[in-house]
């Protein structure tokens, strides 16, 4: 996923069209850092809520996206290695220590002491929250080492983390019913359909690398793709005109479509075939085009 910086915001604020913007944006609805230094740009309602806005973006806003994209990551890293994949167990170390930088970017924002933040004290709260049920990553990371969790448990495990990283967003990021309240929303709601389609992601994955579905995993299975095409349409309807037109046009890209009919296949068969036709290079080529598009 491209990543954008407040510079790299500055510039092409300066040398780029709104509408293209939106563009962007809407299409890394993951990178959340993207939408905060945009709003700060294009709206003036109030210095002091906009200065708040941008202070938590630099200071808490990054580090959480990174933390949030590392997890996925390690969470289908550890899956695939549960499922018995040779080369997800050569990089879960890997994987993991991506996952451990992010966390100690997050672990210094309760310490800090910025005054532009003294109205946050419910992010700090929240973000103190992640930080303690980040101590618990060890041990989820000790007992899948030693074979105590399956596939299931050990992503339920990283799942809880995640939600836990989205809930430090809240109210505090926009103080005002504004468009930067309101903007803010809808890119949150769309990064939490993208957080369901990696869960997604992580089921499938491991489930065409050991050649076998459990009748949990298939019911999980039906639930995500459910709820994930609900979220994704409802967050989408959230957005300005030009970011709903730039959800519409990635929606009906080829990458979806490949996705879609993925979908479709796991959910119409029954338990026993539900596999059959969808190898794990299919499913990369699928992931990878939806993870450059998405």
């Amino acid at each position: 996923m491209p990543r954008v910086t407040a510079n790299r915001a500055e510039r092409d604020v300066t040398h780029t069209p709104e509408r293209r913007l939106r563009v962007r944006f809407v299409a890394a609805a993951a990178v959340l850092l993207a939408l905060w230094s945009y709003a700060a740009y294009l709206t003036g309602e109030d210095a002091v809520d906009l200065l708040r806005v941008r202070t938590l973006a630099d200071t808490l806003g990054q580090p959480i996206d990174r933390l949030i994209l590392s997890l996925q990551t390690e969470r289908r890293v550890t899956a695939e290695a549960l499922a018995g994949s040779a080369p997800a167990r050569t990089a879960l170390a890997g994987a993991r220590e991506v996952t451990d930088r992010a966390t100690a970017d997050v672990r210094a924002f309760p310490a800090g002491r910025d005054l532009r933040l003294l109205s946050a004290g419910a992010v700090r709260d929240r973000a103190e929250a992640l930080v303690r049920r980040l101590n618990g990553l060890g041990a989820v990371r000790s007992q899948v080492d030693a074979g105590y969790l399956d596939r299931t448990k050990a992503t339920d495990g990283y799942d809880q983390l995640v939600d836990a990283a989205f809930d430090v967003y809240g109210p505090e990021w926009g103080a005002y019913e504004s468009r930067l309240a309101i903007e803010t929303r809808a890119v949150i709601a769309l990064a939490r359909a993208r957080e369901l389609l990696a869960r997604e992601d992580t089921l499938i994955s491991a489930a065409v690398l050991s050649g076998r579905i459990t009748a949990e995993e298939r019911r999980r299975l039906v639930e995500l793709v459910t709820t994930q095409r609900y979220a994704r349409v409802e967050a989408a309807a959230g957005l300005p005109a030009g970011g709903r037109g730039a959800h519409q046009h990635l929606a009906a890209a080829p990458e979806f479509a490949g996705l879609l009919a993925v979908e479709d296949a796991l959910l119409r068969t029954d338990r026993a075939d539900a596999l059959r036709g969808i190898s794990a290079a299919d499913w990369r080529t699928t992931r990878a085009a939806l993870c450059t598009s998405w």
